[in-house]
């Protein structure tokens, strides 16, 4: 199960992602990190390091608190 801050990027990730009318697989590509890795933090399988939160909201245009809003 994931927990819930996973869940929050989870959510957030893919707002962010319909919002700019991308494929999610397009957001590694964007943000400079693996698919895989991509993939595991999203699925909550690993922990995101504020770096790799910092790369999303970069690719996204946006700060890293939306990241993880309710």
């Amino acid at each position: 199960m994931k927990n819930p801050f996973a869940d929050r990027i989870d959510r957030n990730v893919r707002r962010l992602v319909k919002k700019n009318g991308w494929a999610l697989e397009k957001v590694p590509l964007e943000a400079g990190l693996s698919r895989s890795h991509f993939f595991y933090v999203l699925t909550g399988k690993r922990a995101p390091s504020m770096m790799t939160l910092k790369k999303l909201a970069d690719a996204f245009k946006v700060d890293v608190s939306e990241l993880w809003k309710r």
